[in-house]
């Protein structure tokens, strides 16, 4: 992310967990294209047929090329990322807030339907 948006706003969009209105996220250089729901398929298809035009080698190629040195940074620290955020995630005010995230997410749609609790709890 810090590569398509730059340190700073990687920062402040990962750190508050910010959900990125469509068009912010087109503005900032997060996502490349906003259509409309009618149409998502439709271009998600055309898109893709285009990339299959490619030549697999080239198209191969030129990843490594684009993401070669960002896959290499992370191999090279993925067991201490991967140990850091299974102790982040297993703190309590970590799954208190990420179940806050959940709700917000749902829209609380488990509720309107149901007057029961939720069985489960994160």
């Amino acid at each position: 992310m810090i590569s398509l948006v730059g340190y700073g706003k990687a920062e402040v969009l990962l750190k508050n967990a910010v959900m990125v209105p469509a068009k912010q996220a087109l503005a900032i250089g997060l996502i490349n294209r906003v259509v409309s729901k009618e149409d998502l398929d439709s271009v998600a298809a055309t898109y893709m047929k285009s990339l299959l035009r490619l030549p697999a080698v080239s198209y191969g190629i030129t990843k490594v090329n684009l993401r070669g040195d960002l896959g290499n940074a992370w191999e090279a620290q993925a067991d201490e990322e991967a140990k850091n955020g299974w102790a982040f995630l297993n703190l309590p005010q970590t799954t208190k807030m990420l179940g806050g995230v959940l709700k917000r997410l749902s829209g609380n749609k488990h509720r309107k339907k149901s007057k029961q609790a939720p069985k489960a709890k994160l």
